[in-house]
Parts: C-alpha cells; structure tokens; sequence
C-alpha cells in the first residue's frame, strides 16, 4: 500500500494512537488511596514541635522557647499507651543575648489511658490519669502505621505541640 501524502501518514498516527490509548484504559489498574484504618497497637516513634504561634511575647516574658521532642510509645492494647523514653530539647532565656538549648532526656515509662474521640473514627484521646502530662489528640492514617498528633493546652495560656508518628 502506498501513501498517497502527509496527510494519510498523519491521519494513520492518530487512528494508531487512539487505539493504544484505548487498550491501556481498560488494562491498567486504577490506583487507589490507602484505607485511613488499622487498629491502635504496637510501638511508634514519634517527633513533635511546639507550635508558638502567637506567643512569642509571652515566651519573651517566660524566658522559655521552643521546644521539640523524640519519643517512643507503645500500645500494649487499644485502651493504653505508654511513653517509654523520651528526649526533649528546650530553648532558654529566649530572645535574649544568653540563649540556650538543653536537653533532657526522660527514661521513667508514662501511662496514659487512651479512649476513642467519639463520634469521629480513627481519632482517639490519650490522657495521663495522674494529669502531670498534658493530654494529646491523635488520628489513625496511612492503614494504622502512622499518628498524626495534637497536644491539649495545659491552660489557656500555653502552646500545643504538633507531631508525627511511625510504627516501627
């Protein structure tokens, strides 16, 4: 068969391409975002920030800054959590000439009791029944392998911290 001009080679690239184009729909998989469940069990380690927004002439006047902290937790059932090591880096004498980091790490376990955060699925309340720690907000994503994670002020007038967490 000969071609008769441009057009007809053209003409046969297109037909060619809207048949592959065709195929491949019907051939591949559709991809698909992963479940937001699991369940609540296993050991995490976790990273947080202190979200300052706003406070930064209250932490001039507190001489205490940002602060971040790495830890581990672990689920030894849906209704417990426990904190069992924990480093915290702390920012001093904030906006001043002397500042200063410390850290401090924590090895003494912390229990808190974990209740689901009703009506909302995969979200739950972690709360230190001795009320020393503040308590956290956290929801379930990625099929249980990760916390996306939201400390409670522990008053009015102090900033929250915001984290991630990954099982191990």
């Amino acid at each position: 068969m000969k071609l008769k001009s441009i057009n007809q080679l053209r003409n046969i690239i297109i037909f060619i391409s809207i048949i592959i184009l065709m195929a491949s729909a019907f051939h591949f998989n559709n991809l698909k975002a992963q479940t937001v469940g699991g369940t609540l069990s296993g050991t995490f380690a976790c990273l947080t920030n202190k979200n300052n927004t706003g406070y930064q002439l209250a932490l001039t006047t507190w001489k205490e800054g940002d602060s971040n902290q790495l830890f581990i937790i672990n689920f030894p059932s849906e209704r417990i959590g426990q904190v069992t090591g924990l480093v915290e880096n702390t920012t001093i004498n904030y906006e001043t000439t002397n500042v200063k980091t410390v850290s401090e790490i924590k090895i003494s376990p912390i229990t808190f009791n974990v209740t689901p955060n009703n009506p909302v699925s995969y979200m739950y309340k972690m709360v230190d029944p001795t009320e020393i720690e503040k308590p956290f907000y956290f929801a379930l994503a990625n099929s249980g392998n990760t916390l996306l994670l939201m400390s409670a002020p522990k008053s009015i007038d102090s900033p929250t911290l915001n984290g991630v967490c990954q099982k191990v």
